[in-house]
């Protein structure tokens, strides 16, 4: 076997998002004095419309747009260029994610999603302007405030002279619900290989198994597609794939593959598959596996499908209205 080369994405992003018109349970003000910038970093596929109703949000809270900007990289020269001679209060950055591989933001323009390891590996301008200590970068992006590392050289990637304040929430951002046009869920998490459910009652059994402390009807919110009541669990799910390539001197040296067993073996024998898989966390039986050969190339593919159990956070004085995601509050985000 002569070299490997391997994948990871996303078929069908995290971050949860309706189509229904939105009010907000808890009214935001906003100081139009500050400097404020939003970056929409991607556009919508299919019927998810989490850019688009992130950007109505914002819009709603007066904020400057910056929609043609889709990576790390570019974030950074358009502040060094958009700065208007003072630092900016705070940095919105809008980008789907997920608590296994980071953000769907890509470093550079064709580069690697952002990652803490794609972010040690590539080398990024330097901000030199716009960004001063009292600076707030916020990351929109589901699941982040659970990766500190990552969060970390998100913080040294905007640091130069002067170090911001980075923040993100470890839950799931919604923009678009029902109640409110922006509000954070915790999350419950069980997989399968996708296209190979078992049914609801298979996986609220998963789930009884894997947070026996948590008292929601499991099998009631898998049924559950959108949200209800104020407040109340819903289900969410979408689609991991994984993929690797395969060379080998000769098409006769490529191993037979009958099995399911005899895939994950092979990937196994590699070090780079084996050390991405378990940074993701998903056992191997919740793929589906494929295999494509086209002459001494033999291509592995791999997919799961991730089912989501989302709680609304709540106000912490009450049950009558969501938890608005104030970046001050540290129940709901993480600074660094």
């Amino acid at each position: 076997m002569r070299g490997l080369s391997w994948f990871v994405g996303f078929l069908l992003v995290s971050c949860q998002t309706t189509t229904r018109q939105q009010v907000s349970a808890i009214p935001e003000t906003t100081d139009v004095s500050k400097q404020s910038v939003v970056f929409i970093t991607g556009h919508d596929e299919g019927e998810n419309r989490y850019y688009t109703n992130a950007r109505k949000h914002f819009q709603q809270q007066g904020m400057r747009l910056v929609a043609k900007v889709s990576t790390l990289e570019g974030v950074i020269h358009w502040l060094n260029a958009n700065h208007n001679y003072k630092p900016y209060d705070e940095v919105h950055i809008v980008s789907h994610g997920n608590p296994w591989r980071g953000m769907s933001l890509r470093v550079k323009k064709e580069g690697d999603r952002v990652t803490a390891s794609s972010l040690k590996e590539t080398k990024l301008p330097k901000v030199e302007q716009g960004i001063d200590t009292q600076t707030k970068i916020v990351f929109h992006s589901c699941g982040l405030g659970s990766n500190v590392a990552l969060m970390k050289q998100l913080k040294q990637a905007f640091t130069s002279t002067e170090a911001p304040t980075i923040y993100s929430s470890a839950y799931f951002n919604v923009f678009g619900g029902k109640y409110a046009s922006h509000y954070l869920a915790e999350t419950y998490y069980a997989f399968y290989p996708t296209a190979q459910s078992q049914g609801p009652l298979h996986m609220a059994a998963q789930f009884d198994v894997k947070y026996p402390e948590v008292d929601i009807d499991w099998l009631a919110t898998i049924k559950r597609r959108e949200e209800g009541k104020l407040g109340e669990p819903y289900s969410y799910k979408f689609n991991i794939p994984v993929s690797w390539t395969f060379q080998f001197e000769e098409e006769s040296d490529m191993p037979t593959l009958e099995t399911t067993d005899h895939i994950v073996d092979l990937v196994l024998e590699d070090e780079a598959a084996t050390t991405a898989l378990f940074e993701l966390g998903i056992p191997l039986e919740d793929f589906r596996w494929r295999v494509k050969q086209k002459g001494n190339t033999l291509t592995i593919e791999g997919k799961t499908t991730a089912l989501c159990i989302l709680v609304p956070m709540m106000h912490r004085d009450g049950p009558w209205a969501l938890a608005f995601p104030r970046i001050e509050n540290k129940a709901l985000y993480q600074r660094l």
